[in-house]
């Protein structure tokens, strides 16, 4: 069947936390482009979650700003939730992708949740895929510097600061099965969400 191009989300912010989009049973959806338009002359704080990854964690949208994240490219599978909370309700927000029916043999992707701290700890990767983006959120008041490794390290002491997020889009990096995706902080700690894409057999 073919994709269902859908607006997840079209409207405001509710000044309390909540789920406003589950993946239908038997569906999983994909998550391509967030639009948050603060329309007012007050700097508003908002959090966006999608699924397991928190994509903006209270971030500060300044008075009449519009921030735009595109090629987010982020899975959730049957179940899973996209919940929201805003500070104002002048905040708008869109967030668009697609649906598509799941089956399990023909799932092509991997999200991994992780925190990093100062003890650098690894994830082993159990099939060939590539690396379609890394997400980096701040989830703490301070500053975190963030290194990442596959053979060798393409994460470099990238600073992100309280309420910050850094969506890296990379140009496939293709990770073996059997390879560990190794990370670390300096500093604070931080969120990291890679999103892989099974490759091969």
């Amino acid at each position: 069947m073919a994709d269902v191009i859908k607006s997840f989300v079209e409207g405001k912010f509710p000044q309390v936390t909540t789920t406003v989009y589950t993946v239908p049973v038997g569906k999983y959806a994909v998550t391509k482009s967030i639009l948050v338009c603060n329309d007012s002359n007050t700097d508003a704080t908002v959090r966006i979650s999608i699924g397991s990854t928190w994509i903006i964690y209270n971030h500060v949208i300044k008075a009449n700003a519009t921030l735009l994240i595109d090629d987010l490219d982020l899975p959730i599978l049957a179940g899973e939730t996209i919940t929201i909370y805003g500070s104002l309700s002048t905040c708008n927000l869109f967030i668009a992708g697609f649906e598509r029916e799941y089956v399990s043999g023909d799932y092509p992707y991997s999200v991994i949740n992780v925190t990093a701290n100062s003890s650098s700890a690894s994830t082993l990767i159990g099939f060939d895929s590539v690396i379609k983006s890394i997400i980096l959120s701040s989830n703490t008041s301070g500053v975190s510097n963030v290194n990442v490794y596959n053979s060798v390290k393409f994460i470099s002491a990238k600073e992100i600061k309280a309420g910050d997020t850094l969506i890296i889009p990379m140009a496939k990096m293709f990770v073996p099965k059997g390879r560990n995706l190794t990370y670390n902080t300096v500093g604070n700690s931080c969120r990291i969400t890679f999103i892989l894409e099974k490759v091969g057999d």
